[in-house]
């Protein structure tokens, strides 16, 4: 059976065949400086989190029709740090739980927040699977209700649009309505202070890494 995956302004996909994995982690020596309980000006916990549909297109898994803290295709929805599952008010190094903590993979676990938002079979994608619709797809830049983005479309003719959501850093939302940044579930193994992505600009869309602070 096909596996489906999703896209937060992380990536999501439906995985109807993925076990829950277990992560490996190593504590960083210094503590986490987790936000203030009242830092919530930012936050969607007013959101409903409601599954999007599974979208067929071609691969080795299937995509969600929108993102996570979305309800339509053109919503940015929530925007997480990599291996967080709620979004805040402060992106830094210092509020990031998984900074310097070994985490190689956390689709499916308990730190990804399709997955724990959405339920079921829901994850993030692979690095992998985020490269399979990168090459074996077609991407057009457009609009859709006013919003830039890219009009992503599989084998099957089906197509997912993804928002130019930009992304956030410290208390500031950046790049909105320019470019797009997609979180994976797979950690850089050399560097643990960055996941990989799906990015998105004017010209180009590419696999890539980004810190893990920021919010996406």
């Amino acid at each position: 059976m096909k596996q489906t995956v999703m896209a937060v302004c992380t990536l999501v996909a439906f995985a109807m065949s993925a076990p829950a994995q277990q992560v490996e982690t190593t504590e960083r020596d210094n503590g986490v400086q987790s936000p203030a309980a009242t830092d919530s000006a930012n936050a969607v916990s007013a959101l409903q989190f409601v599954p999007g549909e599974a979208v067929d297109m071609g691969l080795s898994v299937k995509w969600a029709t929108y993102n996570v803290g979305a309800a339509a295709p053109e919503e940015c929805g929530g925007y997480y740090a990599w291996g967080e599952t709620e979004s805040k008010y402060n992106y830094t190094d210092k509020t990031s739980r998984t900074r310097g903590v070994k985490m190689k993979n956390i689709s499916g676990t308990e730190y990804d927040v399709a997955h724990v938002k959405w339920g079921g079979n829901w994850r993030m994608p692979t690095i992998e699977e985020v490269t399979e619709l990168v090459v074996k797809c077609n991407w057009k830049r457009t609009e859709k209700n006013g919003v830039i983005g890219y009009l992503v479309t599989g084998r099957t003719g089906n197509t997912i649009f993804l928002p130019a959501a930009g992304y956030r850093h410290n208390t500031s939302l950046h790049s909105r309505g320019t470019n797009g940044y997609y979180w994976c579930g797979s950690g850089r193994r050399r560097t643990y202070g960055y996941g990989f992505i799906l990015q998105m600009k004017e010209r180009k869309h590419w696999d890539y890494y980004s810190f893990r602070r920021f919010g996406q």
